[in-house]
C-alpha cells in the first residue's frame, strides 16, 4: 500500500499502572472518545476525512473503538477481550505503584480481570460491528516473564468475519518483527493487503484502476504524426505562460458594453496568429510546478488550483491534457495533490443523454463499455462529491467548443446541461484549456491563474527537427531554411505546422546535385509540397473505386486524383475565411453539399472528411454524421482558399461564396476582382493573398501573376498609410519568378521612398520591420541617405523591431561602409540580438572589439555573447576585456564567458582577477562562472574562499555557493565555511550547511570544529551541526558524547537530530542506547518516534538489566 499513511496513536495512556508517574484514570469508553475526537480532528487537518482505515491494536489498545463506515477492518495484535487471569501480575505492580504514591487505574485493571462486565458487554456489541468488516485475532504462543499474558481464547473475539492466527512470540515482542521476512511481519502485512483489497473502497480502486488502465491506454494518450508514427511523449513540449492580464482588457462603448475590434475578434488576424513573441523567463512555468504558491500582482501568495489554459488551433492543448495524463500515471506528477485525474473533452457533454449527472458524465465517457459501468460510476461520483473533489482534478478540455451550452440565453430557457457545465468548471481542482476568443461565462467562478500554450520555443524547434528527421543533412536544410524565412519561422512554433514541415520535406531536394528550382524557396512552395505528400497519404490509405494506385504519381495525377474532394475543400476554405468560420459543423456540410451541382463520389462528406489529413475531428469519438471538423492549422484553410481563388481566376469565373454564419446559408456570387477590391487591406486575407500569387508562380502563370499584380494596383489604394506597399511586398515574397513585365526598379524606388517618407515623418521605418521586407532596399536605402543621422535612424527602427533578422539583411546592415564610429556602432547593436550571425558579420562585429570607445567594445561583446558558439580564439578577444577600464565592458565580458559550459585555466585565472573588482554585480558574476567549473586550481579556491568573510551577503552566499559544489575541501576552506553556521543571513547559513553536507568525509580537527556548535545559542546552527555529524558513517567515542548531551536539550528539534544522529551508527555504546531507550517516553511524539526508529536500526540491543534501566521496567504492564 504505498499512498498509505500510518498514524501512530501516541496521545493514548492505555497502560493500568506507572512505577515512574501517574497514570490516566480514564476508562475504557472515555479513551473511545478521546481517540474518535482526535482522530477525526487528525483526518480533518489532513483532508482526509472519506479516506478508508485499518486499526492495528495490541493489547489493551485494541480495546479502543472505531469510526464505522470508512474502517475496512481490525487487526487485534494479543488484546484481552475477556480479560485475563494474569491480572494478578498487574496486581504486583499495583502495589509497588502505590508505595511510589502514583494511583493506578482501577477503571482499567478491573475491565482487565476474566469475564469482566465491561469486556462482556464491548463484546457483544463488537459481534454487531464484526458483520460490517473483517477482524483478525493474533494471539502469542511464547510466555512472558514465564506467564501467558493473554491467552488464544481471549485473544479471539466472538463475531461474523473473524479469522484468528498465531504469531510465535511473546506479548511484549508480538508487535515487533526483525525483518520483512519474518513469518509475524508476513503475516500481518498479508492481513493488511487483504483488507485493503477486499474492503467497501474496493470499487473506487476498481473504478480507478479501470479510468488508469482500460481508458487512459497508451493508444488514447498516443501523439500521432502527420504520418501515422507516434512521437515519444518526451518530445512533446509544452510552453506555458503567465498572461499579460491587460491584454484581455476588452474595449467598451459608450453603453458600458465590452467590444471587440474586427482584427482582434477574428482568428484570421495577424495579430492573432503571427504574435508568437519568447515570454519573459520569470513567466515561463514548468508543468510540475503549476499549483506551486506564487505572489499574485496584488502581493497577496496565492496556491492557485483553478487554471484557465488558452492557445490557439493546433498549439498543443488536447496534447498538453494527454501529457498531464500520461505524466500523473506513469512520472508521478502531483501524486502528492490527486488521487485521479478526471480528462473530460468537453464537446462530448453534447451527445451525453439526460440527466446531466456526473455519475452519468462518468459512465458514458469512461465506464461505457465496462461490465459494472452503473455500479463503478455511481460510487466514483459518491466519492468525488463526498470528498468534495478534494482529491480529483478534473482536466475540462476545449471550453469555446460548448459555448452554446455553457452561455445563458435572454430569449427561452438555456440548454439542459448548462447547470452541470458550470458545476464542473467551480470545482474546486481544475485545470480549464479553451481557444484565445473563449469568454469565461457568467456564473463561473474566476480562475487562479490566466496561462497561455505558446508553441515551441526556438531550442525546442530545432530539437524537434532533430528528433523526427532521420536525416542530418535534411534536419541542417530545413533549419537553414527557417533561418532565412521568418514567417515560417513563426508557424513553425505550431507543433502541427513543424511536423507538416518535417514530414514532407523532400529526401531527395537538398541533394548535392539538386538545382536551385528544387529546393523550396517560398512559403506558398513548402505548403504545395505538403499538400502534395499528404494527398498521397490519404490516396494510399483511402483508395477511391475506379481510380488505380499510382506508384510515384506526379503533381498532376495527384490533382486529377483529388480535384472533386480539393473543389470541396477549396469551396468550404474560402466560405469559411469569409465567414470567418474556422470549425465546420454538420450544417455546414449540408450547406456545402446543397451548392454543389453535382458530385461523382457516393462517399458521405463526413466519411470524406474524416479521411483527409487536412482536418482534424474535435469529436472524434462521436458518431461519424455528429463530428465537426476543422482545418489542422489555419494556414491551410487560407491555402485552400486561395487555390479555389486562383482556380476561378484563371478560369474567368465568378466566386460562388456560402452564408456560413447565417442559419439559411445564402449563396452570392462576386467577381474575383471585386472581392479583390473590396478585400485587398483585410488582415483576414492577408495570408491567403500572398498563397494566390505562389500557386500562380509555381502553376509558371505569369499572365495570371501580372494581372493579378496590375488589380492589385488598381483603385482604391491606401495612400496615406502603408497598407498597400506592405500588400505588394508580401505578395512578391512568394513569387520566385516575376512576370517579363514587372518593372523591378519602379517597385524598388517605391519602397525605398516610402522608407524615407517614414523616416523624415516619424523618425523611424516600420515597413523595415516586415519580415519580407527585401534586404536590396535597405542596401539602396542606406546608399541613398547622405547624412548619419537617418542610417541611425534607419538602424535604430531596425534594432527596435521584434523581429528575426534574416541574413540577407544582416549582412546588408554589418557590411554596410559606414565613415561614423556611432553608424558602426549602431549597426552592430542591431545585428547583435540574433543567435546565428552570418561569418561576414562577424567579422565586422570582431572589429570593435578593440574598439576605443567603450560603447563600441561592449556593442561588439554583447553581440558575440548571444551567439551559441564561440571559437576559442574569440573567447581569448573577448577575455583580454575582462581587464577592461570600463566597467560596463568588464560586465559584458564576463557574463559573455560565463556562457560557456567550460573554461580553459588561462582564462579562468583571468576571471579569478575579477573576484577583487570594485563592482559588487562584476564579482558576483566571477564568482558563478567559478562555480559552474568541474575543476578548479588551488589558488583560485582560496581567492573565492576569501570572499566567505565579505560584507555583503549575496556575495558571502554566492561564494559558498560555489565552494560548496566540491565533495573534497582543503580543511582550512572547510572551517571558514562552518564559521558562516553563524552567519545573520539564514541564506548562507543554509549554502553553508549544504557545502559541509557534500563533502565525503570530515577530518577529526574539522569535526571537532562542528561539535563546538553543538551549545551554540541559536537553535537552528544546532541543529545543522547534529546534522553533519550524523552524516559521518562512525564517530569517535568523544563525539558520541557530546551528541548525547544533546538528547536532555530543551529544544525537542534539536533532540531530534541528535537521535537521528545517533541512530544512523550501527553500534551504540550500552550508556548512550539506554539514554534512547528513555527518549521513547518523551513528550514529544515525534522525538518518539525517531527513537524508535534509532533503537531499530542497532544490530544488538543491551541485556534485561541495562533495559530495566531505561524502559523495559515500564513495558510489560503498559502493554497490557
Amino acid at each position: 500500500m504505498p499512498q498509505a499513511r500510518v498514524m501512530t496513536v501516541f496521545g493514548y495512556d492505555t497502560s493500568a499502572v506507572h512505577l515512574a508517574a501517574a497514570t490516566s484514570q480514564n476508562s475504557i469508553f472515555g479513551h473511545v472518545e478521546n481517540l474518535l475526537v482526535d482522530l477525526k480532528n487528525e483526518r480533518r487537518t489532513a483532508n482526509a476525512g472519506t479516506k478508508p482505515l485499518i486499526f492495528v491494536g495490541h493489547s489493551l489498545g485494541g480495546l479502543l473503538g472505531s469510526i464505522g463506515e470508512s474502517t475496512l477492518g481490525v487487526i487485534f495484535l494479543a488484546t484481552p477481550h475477556r480479560g485475563s487471569d494474569k491480572v494478578r501480575f498487574a496486581d504486583v505492580i499495583y502495589k509497588a505503584a502505590k508505595l511510589t504514591g502514583n494511583l493506578p487505574n482501577d477503571h482499567l485493571l478491573n475491565a482487565l480481570r476474566k469475564d469482566s462486565d465491561v469486556l462482556e458487554a464491548q463484546r457483544a456489541s463488537f459481534a454487531t460491528i464484526s458483520k460490517e468488516m473483517p477482524i483478525k485475532c493474533i494471539y502469542e504462543e511464547l510466555a512472558t516473564m514465564r506467564h501467558m499474558i493473554v491467552e488464544e481464547s481471549s485473544a479471539v473475539i466472538d463475531g461474523f468475519h473473524v479469522r484468528k492466527a498465531s504469531i510465535q512470540a511473546d506479548h511484549i515482542a508480538i508487535c515487533k518483527f526483525d525483518s520483512p521476512d519474518d513469518g509475524g511481519y508476513k503475516k500481518v502485512k498479508n492481513f493488511l493487503l487483504d483488507m485493503y483489497q477486499e474492503g467497501p473502497w474496493k470499487i473506487i480502486r476498481e473504478a480507478d484502476a479501470w479510468i488508469r488502465d482500460r481508458h487512459y491506454t497508451t493508444e488514447h494518450l498516443e501523439i500521432t504524426r502527420l504520418s501515422g508514427s507516434p512521437l515519444p511523449m518526451d518530445r512533446c513540449y509544452i510552453n506555458l505562460t503567465l498572461v499579460d492580464q491587460n491584454r484581455r482588457r476588452l474595449d467598451v462603448d459608450p453603453n458600458g458594453e465590452e467590444k471587440k475590434s474586427p482584427s482582434s475578434s477574428s482568428p484570421f488576424s495577424l495579430e492573432a496568429r503571427l504574435s508568437i513573441q519568447t515570454p519573459r523567463k520569470e513567466d515561463l512555468i514548468k508543468l510540475q510546478t503549476l499549483f506551486d504558491e506564487r505572489e499574485q500582482p496584488d502581493g497577496i501568495k496565492l496556491r492557485p488550483r483553478r487554471i484557465l489554459i488558452r492557445g490557439r488551433a493546433g498549439v498543443g492543448k488536447t496534447t498538453l491534457c494527454k501529457k498531464i495524463v500520461h505524466d500523473f500515471i506513469t512520472e508521478g506528477l502531483w501524486q502528492g495533490l490527486f488521487q485521479r485525474v478526471i480528462w473530460v473533452p468537453l464537446r462530448d457533454l453534447k451527445t451525453m443523454p439526460k440527466p446531466y449527472t456526473l455519475d452519468g458524465m462518468l459512465r458514458e465517457i469512461f465506464f461505457w463499455e465496462g461490465p459494472s459501468r452503473d455500479s463503478l460510476a455511481g460510487a466514483l461520483a459518491r466519492c468525488i462529491d463526498e470528498n468534495q473533489s478534494r482529491d480529483t482534478l478534473f482536466l475540462l478540455d476545449g471550453l469555446d467548443e460548448v459555448a452554446e451550452i455553457v452561455m445563458e440565453r435572454r430569449n427561452g430557457p438555456s440548454h439542459d446541461a448548462r447547470r452541470f457545465l458550470l458545476g464542473l468548471l467551480n470545482r474546486p481542482n481544475v485545470l480549464i484549456t479553451a481557444r484565445p476568443q473563449a469568454e469565461i461565462p457568467h456564473g463561473c467562478q474566476r480562475p487562479d491563474m490566466d496561462l497561455d500554450t505558446i508553441g515551441f520555443g526556438v531550442t525546442e524547434v530545432e530539437e524537434y527537427i532533430d528528433t523526427v528527421v532521420v536525416d542530418h543533412e535534411d534536419a541542417m536544410a530545413i533549419k537553414t531554411y527557417l533561418r532565412k524565412n521568418q514567417l515560417m519561422q513563426s508557424l513553425v512554433r505550431i507543433p502541427i505546422q513543424l511536423d507538416a514541415l518535417c514530414f514532407t520535406w523532400k529526401d531527395d531536394s537538398h541533394d548535392q546535385n539538386s538545382t536551385m528550382e528544387e529546393i523550396p524557396r517560398t512559403m506558398t512552395s513548402i505548403y504545395t509540397a505538403i499538400t502534395q505528400k499528404l494527398w498521397i497519404k490519404d490516396i494510399e490509405r483511402y483508395p477511391k473505386p475506379g481510380y488505380p494506385l499510382l506508384e510515384n504519381p506526379l503533381p498532376t495525377e495527384i490533382a486529377n486524383h483529388t480535384s472533386e474532394e480539393c473543389d470541396m475543400l477549396g469551396k468550404l476554405a474560402f466560405s469559411g475565411l469569409r465567414s470567418n468560420v474556422i470549425e465546420f459543423q454538420e450544417r455546414h456540410r449540408e450547406a456545402l453539399l446543397k451548392s454543389l451541382v453535382s458530385r461523382r463520389s457516393n462517399v458521405s462528406l463526413a466519411t470524406m472528411f474524416g479521411n483527409m489529413s487536412f482536418l482534424r475531428s474535435s469529436n472524434p469519438h462521436d458518431e461519424i454524421w455528429k463530428q465537426s471538423y476543422h482545418f489542422i492549422h489555419l494556414t491551410f484553410q487560407e491555402y485552400f482558399a486561395a487555390k479555389y481563388f486562383v482556380e476561378r481566376w484563371e478560369g474567368g469565373k465568378d466566386l460562388e461564396c456560402i452564408d456560413l454564419d447565417s442559419k439559411r446559408y445564402g449563396r452570392s456570387k462576386i467577381s474575383c476582382e471585386e472581392f479583390l477590391q473590396q478585400h485587398k487591406y483585410d488582415v483576414r486575407y492577408h495570408i491567403m493573398w500572398g498563397f494566390v500569387v505562389g500557386l500562380m508562380n509555381d502553376d509558371g502563370s505569369d499572365e495570371g501573376v501580372e494581372r493579378f499584380l496590375q488589380a492589385v494596383e488598381q483603385e482604391p489604394i491606401d495612400l496615406l498609410g502603408p497598407a498597400h506597399q506592405r500588400l505588394v511586398m508580401h505578395c512578391l515574397s512568394q513569387a520566385v519568378f516575376l512576370p517579363a513585365n514587372f518593372i523591378q526598379s519602379d517597385y524598388d524606388q517605391r519602397l525605398k521612398r516610402w522608407v524615407l517618407f517614414e523616416v523624415d515623418l516619424l523618425g523611424a521605418s516600420y515597413l523595415v520591420e516586415e519580415p519580407n521586407f527585401p534586404a536590396r532596399i535597405l542596401g539602396l536605402t542606406f546608399h541613398s541617405f547622405r547624412d548619419d543621422e537617418r542610417k541611425l535612424l534607419l538602424l535604430n527602427s531596425l534594432r527596435l523591431a521584434n523581429v528575426h533578422l534574416s541574413e540577407p539583411i544582416l549582412t546588408a546592415v554589418a557590411g554596410n561602409p559606414a565613415r561614423s564610429r556611432d553608424l558602426r556602432i549602431a549597426a552592430i547593436k542591431t545585428i547583435g540580438r540574433q543567435s546565428s550571425l552570418p561569418k561576414s558579420a562577424l567579422v565586422e562585429v570582431a572589429r570593435l572589439l578593440r574598439d576605443e570607445v567603450p560603447d563600441g567594445r561592449r556593442a561588439a561583446v554583447k553581440a558575440i555573447g548571444q551567439q551559441s558558439s564561440l571559437s576559442e580564439s574569440t573567447l581569448v578577444e573577448v577575455a583580454r576585456l575582462l581587464g577592461d577600464e570600463d566597467r560596463y565592458v568588464r560586465y559584458a565580458a564576463v557574463k559573455t564567458i560565463g556562457k560557456q559550459s567550460s573554461l580553459p585555466e588561462s582564462i579562468l585565472v583571468e576571471v579569478a582577477r575579477l573576484l577583487d573588482d570594485e563592482e559588487p554585480h562584476i564579482q558576483h558574476a566571477a564568482v558563478w562562472i567559478i562555480g559552474k567549473q568541474s575543476s578548479l586550481l588551488e589558488p583560485i579556491l582560496v581567492e573565492v574562499a576569501r570572499l566567505l568573510r565579505d560584507e555583503d551577503g549575496d556575495l558571502r552566499y554566492a561564494a559558498v555557493e560555489a565552494i560548496g559544489k566540491r565533495s573534497s575541501l582543503p580543511e582550512s576552506t572547510l572551517v571558514e565555511v562552518i564559521r558562516l553556521f553563524r552567519d545573520k543571513d539564514r541564506h548562507v547559513q543554509g549554502a553553508a550547511v549544504e557545502a559541509i553536507g557534500k563533502q565525503s568525509s570530515l577530518s577529526e580537527s574539522t569535526l571537532v570544529e562542528v561539535i563546538k556548535l553543538l551549545g551554540d545559542k541559536d537553535r537552528y546552527v544546532r541543529s545543522a551541526a547534529v546534522k553533519i555529524i550524523g552524516q559521518q558513517l562512525s564517530l569517535p567515542e568523544p563525539t558520541l558524547v557530546e551528541v548525547r548531551r544533546l538528547l536532555s536539550n530543551k529544544d525537542s528539534a534539536v533532540r531530534r537530530a541528535a537521535i537521528r544522529t545517533l541512530g544512523k551508527q550501527s553500534s551504540l555504546p550500552e550508556s548512550t542506547l539506554v539514554e534512547v531507550i528513555r527518549l521513547l517516553r518523551d513528550e514529544d511524539r515525534y522525538v518518539r518516534r525517531v527513537a524508535v526508529e534509532a533503537i531499530g536500526k542497532q544490530s544488538s540491543l543491551p541485556d534485561q538489566n541495562v533495559r530495566r534501566k531505561g524502559y523495559n521496567q515500564f513495558s510489560t504492564v503498559q502493554m497490557l
